[in-house]
């Protein structure tokens, strides 16, 4: 629900970390959470 309220109010949130690798960051786990459970959430890795 979550998620959905997120994407519902913002059309592209984004999730900022200064880690230089995604699998360091701890905002992957967000990410990965979200991507489960919406099935057309696109993550892009910058």
């Amino acid at each position: 629900v979550i998620g959905q309220q997120l994407l519902a109010r913002y059309q592209r949130p984004s999730l900022l970390c200064a880690d230089d690798t995604p699998r360091h960051c701890h905002r992957r786990l967000l990410a990965e959470y979200l991507a489960e459970r919406i099935s057309d959430l696109e993550i892009v890795h910058l």
